[in-house]
């Protein structure tokens, strides 16, 4: 079944490899927002805002 959700999304890769692939790009955002806190300094003023999206709350 697992395989017949996956054709339906149009994801042909194993669901380890496809999972995997989204860690490392998230890794590599997060590593690059913590640069550039770093370069920014102490004194850098930051605002972080989550935006409410559809169905969330």
């Amino acid at each position: 079944m697992r395989e017949d959700v996956l054709a339906g999304l149009s994801l042909d890769e194993r669901v380890e490899d496809h999972l995997d692939g989204l860690v490392q790009v998230l890794d590599a955002a997060w590593r690059q927002m913590a640069e550039r806190l770093a370069e920014a300094g102490d004194d850098a003023k930051i605002s972080i805002e989550v935006q409410a999206e559809a169905g969330r709350s």
